[in-house]
């Protein structure tokens, strides 16, 4: 009688994606470069990925400022992205509150058409240059009556908004 009114213990903890379905994200289109939604979604997922971002709170919160391009003095100068401020968040005291961690989280360029550094250089230069500064928000709305189709500027000034 329970499990027919859909009042069964279900699991809580998320899994994560199996290679399979990041693949068929990428053919569908659901991530890439088609589009301004899907390169900002391309871009969230790699973010979450690598930096284990945990709600959409860290990603709204996430400035320009956060992230830096540096070169990796230990890979013979391979390009990685490190987050390097990390802001507060319900899990995390984040550095404005003294947390460190133990680590700084990077992304590091690989050699494939899903490269994570080409995606943000991309994400990057399609973004207005006065949006660029450090304190600048990461996640932007997209751009969509006032674009040209052939336009290099996709995002607004305008934060991404909560839904």
């Amino acid at each position: 009688m329970v499990q027919k009114a859909g009042k069964v213990n279900r699991p809580n903890a998320t899994r994560s994606l199996t290679y399979e379905e990041e693949d068929k994200l990428f053919k569908s289109g659901q991530f890439g470069v088609s589009s301004p939604e899907t390169l900002q979604r391309t871009m969230w997922w790699f973010l979450s990925l690598h930096f284990r971002f945990r709600a959409r709170d860290e990603s709204r919160k996430l400035h320009w400022g956060d992230m830096e391009l540096q070169q990796d003095p230990v890979q013979d100068g391979h390009e990685m992205l490190a987050w390097i401020n990390e802001r507060a968040t319900k899990t995390q005291k984040g550095q404005e509150k003294g947390h460190q961690r133990a680590f700084q989280p990077k992304i590091y360029a690989t050699s494939t058409e899903r490269c994570p550094i080409k995606f943000y250089k991309l994400f990057r230069d399609h973004w207005p240059k006065e949006m660029k500064h450090p304190d600048s928000t990461f996640f932007s709305a997209v751009r969509q009556g006032s674009r040209r189709e052939n336009s290099e500027i996709w995002y607004m000034k305008a934060p991404l908004g909560k839904n």
